[in-house]
This record gives C-alpha cells, structure tokens and sequence, in this order.
C-alpha cells in the first residue's frame, strides 16, 4: 500500500471514528480576527507520561471553565493541534487522538467546545493546547515539514496514547462510542 492510501484510509477512519479531523478556518491568518483572543495556554512533546498529559489537559479544561459552574456558559472554545514527528508511524496521530477524546470523556467536556486537529509534521511529536474567546478563531497550524520530508515506519502498537493517569486506555476505549 502506497502513502497516499495509508493517508486516506486514515483520514477515512478518523472521520468515521468520531470526526476527529477539524476543518474550517485554517488558511485565515490569526491576524484577522484580532478582536478574539487566541491564547497557546501549553506545549508539550513526546518525553510527557500520561499523569503528566493528564495534568496539562486538567489545565486546560480549567482554563475553559469546565469544572467550573459559574463559567460554563462561555463561549470559549479549546484546541488542540497534534503535530506528528519527522519519524512517524502510521496510526501514531490517530492514537494521540483517541486518547485526547477518551480524556474529554472521562471529564465529562462537551465535544461542541474542543476542536482536535491533525496539524501536520514538525522536527518531533508536538502537542498544542488554545483556547479560543468564540468560534470565529482557530488557531492556525504551522508544520515545519512537508509531508515529503518524513520517513513512515512500521504502524504503532498502541491503538490509544494514554493522557489519563487512572485508567487503562484500552479498556475505556472498548467502552467509548463517541
């Protein structure tokens, strides 16, 4: 199978998986919506355990109010940009993915306020974390490398990228339905 069917199958089952591929406002430079504020609230790579994941999107899902009650009617919205690395391997995003939206889950964040977005490729493995004051602004990515540029390797074993320090992935992923 060639990259290119690799790819579009798995954009295909992302979509099918919840629709976990954002598009929208992408090409729009940030500029332009400057009387929304879009923050970078964090920045992490692939060096993170998950307690140390969890705690960043604990963050995160603070700052957007969601545990709290007097905030939750903001009109905030939290992104997240998955950067995969210059060696990647297939399904390694996608993995990163479905561990974020089993997080989202557990927390009980309604999906109509995070958006995920594969975002391309950089020097490594990078995760962004915004939060947007409305829905007219969206971060826009900013990969490094050309898709030219990165070497595929063997698919990952992991199905699910632990971000929750408790729970077995695997298992809450069984129990899922997004």
């Amino acid at each position: 199978m060639s990259i290119r069917t690799h790819l579009i199958t798995a954009l295909l089952a992302a979509t099918l998986c919840g629709g976990a591929f954002v598009t929208g406002s992408f090409g729009k430079s940030p500029v332009a919506h400057s009387q929304t504020s879009l923050q970078l609230i964090d920045e992490f790579g692939p060096g993170l355990g998950s307690e140390e994941r969890s705690a960043r999107f604990d963050a995160l899902f603070s700052e957007l109010g969601f545990y709290e009650k007097v905030r939750k009617n903001s009109p905030s919205i939290g992104y997240v940009l998955v950067y995969c690395g210059k060696v990647c391997r297939y399904g390694e995003v996608e993995a990163h993915i479905r561990g974020i939206e089993l997080k989202m889950h557990a927390r009980e964040v309604p999906r109509s306020r995070m958006r995920i977005v594969a975002a391309g490729y950089r020097d490594k493995l990078t995760i962004e974390l915004w939060i947007a004051s409305d829905n007219k602004a969206a971060p826009v990515p900013t990969p490094a490398l050309n898709i030219k540029q990165v070497t595929f390797a063997k698919p990952t074993r992991r199905i699910v990228e632990a971000y929750d320090c408790c729970d077995s992935p695997y298992y809450l992923w069984k129990v899922f339905r997004p």
